[in-house]
This record gives C-alpha cells, structure tokens and sequence, in this order.
C-alpha cells in the first residue's frame, strides 16, 4: 500500500472477492455448517480456494476488512515538526477525490499506556479534495502522565448517511508522541529455596525440572496457574496464504514446514542445572528439538526469580541453516481452562500480524479467550496480536503477567494449534477446557501467496540464532500494570 501511495499511476489493493463463497449445508445430524470445494461429492475442486473474502458467507466481516478500513480512510494526520504531536499541530490531508471534509467530525485524546489522560473535540478546517492544511488541536498532555504517550484522533460522520449512522467512525490515526518514564520502587521478594523450587512469602511457589519446559509448576495460594509449558513454539496451523491443503506436496510454506517436522518437533532434554546466584535461584535449562531428516534445533534458556517476584526467561535458539523460512520463534504455555479473562496493552482489539496490522489501533484492551477466536470457514491460525507491551491471563482472583522489554506477540486460544490444523470447517473444532497461550518473539507475515506473491522479505523469519527475554509475573486481583 506505501507503494501505491508513494507511485503516481499506480494501482492496487482492488477487493476482487468480497464475501466467502460457503453455502449454507445441513448435515445428516442436522448440523450446519457452511460448505465448499468437495463437501458435495464433487471430485474436482479447489478445495478452500472459494472462501477468499473480506466477509464471510454470512457477510460478516473478517478482521482483514478492519485493516482495509484504515488503508483506505479518506483522511489522513502528520506531525509538524519533531513536537508536533505533543503540542498538536498536524497537518490534515484529505484523501477524497470529489468532495471536502465538512460531513466529518474529530475527536482528540492523549493515551499514556493505552489510558486517556486527556481529550476533547477539534472542529475540522476546510478541506478541498486532494488537499492538505495545518491544522492546530488544543493538545496539552498533562505534568504527571507517564509512560509511552500517543496523540489518537477518531474521525466520525456528523450526520446519518444512505450508507450508515450518525457517528459511524471512518477513521482512526495515531501518533507516537514519546515516552515519559515513571519513578518505579521494588520491594524485595523474600524466597526460600530449596533445591530445584523456590516458595514466595506470599503464598508463590514455583518449581523447577528436567521436563521441555524446565519450569515444571507455578502456584498461587494452593492453586496451578500453568498446565504444561513453557515449551519452544515453530508451528502455526497453516493459513491459505501459508498453503491450501491439497497443495501441501507442492513447494509451498506449509510443504516445507511439515517436510522439516516443525508441526512434530520431539524434545531431548540435555541438561538441567539450578544454582544461587546473588540469593536468586538461577536455573540453566538446555533442550534439543528433534524435526525431520535429522534437523535439530538447539534450544538454551536460563530462568530467574527477580528481586520483584518475576520469573524472567532468557532464551536463544539456534536454527538449522537450511530452515530458512520459519512460521514463528517463541514459547507456548497451556494454563487451566478457568484462565479464561485477558487484558492487554498493544494492538487490538481484533487480530494482527506483521504485515496486517495498521487497521489495529494501540490501546488498553480486555477480552475473553472465546472471544477470541475467529471463525475461519476453513480453521486456520489466528487471534494474533503483534506489537504487545503486557499481557494478562486470569481467572478473575489470580493469574499471570507477561511482559518483555521489546514489544511481542501472543494469542490465547481454547484451541490448540493440532486441533486447528486438524480440522476442515469451523463447526469441527471443540473447545479446549484449556487456554493455549501462545507469546511470539517473531511471527511470520501472511502475505498473499494463495493467488499471489509471498510475504514480502522483511517479514519472513529467516535462520539464524534468535535471542530473545521475557518474563512472567504472578498476581491476585487486578495485573499489576
């Protein structure tokens, strides 16, 4: 889209299937579910080539139509100088080609950390089609905001059209003003430690193994936060732009990921070593997944208790040179099923990925794990969300923080990423008394290679060593962010 923005002439981005092609089918149980390529008997096909929409069957929209939104927007804001969007002078350009902005309406706010701080309404000066003028917003972020400020500005029609509602939302930009950091005060965690596990004062216990994962348990008050994990994730169930499915023995993404074993990767624990270390247990955590045609990937973590009460993860990975086109690089956990409420501060609240994430507004965002699910007609990854500050999961009374100092990405689905890939229509899935968490160092782009070019280069995983930090933090109540 930068490309047909920045060429004069050139063109693009035409949505040449708008809905999914699935019709409504009744199975001998009287289950529906909606139906494609060889769900009729028919013995030539091209199986989900047909469900290529921005909207499903049932015309409603799939997240990919939030981003086409954004792209397409009729308006757009850029900052005037270095400190323009701390002091709100923009400039506002009108991206229509026959009419002026006057049928829109602007709201302002000042997001530290995904809160408003401050806010208010601007009145939009006059803006032919295809112009551009300064335009000044009464912005003034107030003396104690700390943490990463954003200038968010929401455009909206002021009166109901043929075509929608009276403040239906057309647009909605950001601007990064900066960061203001905030005094933090720790008080130290007393640990007692024995051995491979460590018991927190207030009712914390973790413990440590020789398993995959190397943290073996993880309880607050008498009560397991995690089921298994955290173990090293390569696999996604396979998106249509990663490989229709009879194709799969064609020189696809997805061919090469099931000829490489990322989708039955079998660990081999190496070693396992706990120590003391300024009172702190450390414990160095070494496993070699095993994929196909002798393929071995090392992985080596080293876990912490920091003087907070975090668990911090230090991992490095060192990937075969001839597996040069990776799904994703992180770690999967599966908690209780009861784990099931999720706030996050990144981009939302629907799904994102590296090359499909500008429609996804930065923000402060809860959900639940259902809600997270996106019913592909044909299942397929999703519930992503790139560019992740912090992430809790919780039942409610107590659950888990996870944080990074670089921005990452997750997805907590009732799915595992077998069961996704295992099934061909949407109604085949059952939910998981579980919540499969998944945090992403690096997550491939979706591209458009179904009918199309591959991901663009900068959003491959290529081979190489990946490092990468994160830590998990128990909690009760409320995350602690």
């Amino acid at each position: 889209w930068d490309a047909i923005e920045t060429h004069h002439g050139l063109q693009g981005g035409f949505i040449w299937e708008f809905w999914d092609h699935g019709l409504r089918q009744t199975l001998p149980d009287g289950t529906t579910r909606f139906a494609y390529g060889g769900d009729f008997g028919d013995p030539t096909d091209a199986f989900s080539f047909c469900l290529d929409g921005v909207v499903w069957p049932d015309r409603t929209p799939k997240p990919a139509l939030e981003e086409h939104q954004h792209l397409a927007s009729p308006v757009r804001i850029e900052a005037r100088g270095a400190t323009g969007a701390r002091t709100g002078r923009l400039r506002l350009s009108n991206r229509r080609d026959f009419t002026d902005l006057r049928d829109l309406r602007a709201e302002w706010a000042v997001l530290a950390d995904g809160r408003r701080v401050a806010g208010g309404r601007a009145a939009l000066p006059a803006v032919e089609a295809g112009a551009s003028v300064a335009w000044d917003l009464p912005v003034e972020v107030p003396r104690d905001a700390t943490g990463e400020l954003v200038l968010s500005v929401r455009f909206r029609t002021a009166r109901a059209t043929s075509w929608c509602e009276r403040g239906f939302e057309v647009a909605h930009l950001q601007l990064p003003i900066g960061d203001r950091p905030a005094r933090r005060t720790t008080a130290p965690v007393d640990l007692a430690v024995s051995h491979a596990g460590v018991e927190w004062s207030n009712g914390v216990v973790s413990r440590f193994g020789g398993g995959p994962a190397g943290l073996t348990d993880l309880e607050v008050d008498g009560v397991a936060l995690l089921t298994s994990g955290p173990v090293l994730s390569l696999f996604r169930a396979p998106t249509d732009n990663d490989g229709i499915r009879p194709m799969a023995g064609m020189p696809t993404p997805a061919g090469r990921w099931r000829r490489w074993g990322l989708d039955r990767l079998e660990p081999k624990v190496v070693s396992t070593r706990a120590r003391l270390r300024a009172g702190s247990p450390v414990v160095d955590h070494v496993v070699h997944w095993h994929g196909l045609d002798g393929l071995v990937f090392e992985h080596r973590r080293r876990v912490t208790i920091t003087p907070e009460g975090a668990i911090t993860f230090a991992e490095t990975l060192d990937v075969p040179e001839r597996c040069d086109d990776l799904p994703r690089v992180g770690v999967s956990l599966v908690l209780p099923g009861a784990f099931d409420r999720i706030e996050w501060y990144g981009r939302g609240p629907h799904e994102s990925y590296p090359d499909r994430a500008r429609g996804a507004a930065l923000g402060r965002y809860t959900s639940t794990v259902a809600e997270q699910y996106v019913p592909y007609v044909r299942p397929q990854e999703h519930g992503h969300h790139t560019d992740t500050r912090w992430v809790a999961i919780s039942d409610g009374r107590r659950g888990l923080l996870v944080t990074a100092p670089t921005p990452f990405g997750f997805s907590a689905l009732d799915h595992s990423v077998a069961a996704i890939d295992a099934a061909e229509h949407d109604v085949d899935l059952v939910r998981d008394d579980a919540t499969h968490l998944h945090l992403d160092a690096h997550m491939r782009g979706l591209g458009t290679a179904s009918c199309g070019p591959d991901t663009l280069p900068q959003y491959l995983v290529r081979a190489r060593r990946f490092r990468w930090t994160w830590s998990v933090t128990p909690f009760r109540g409320r995350p602690p962010v």
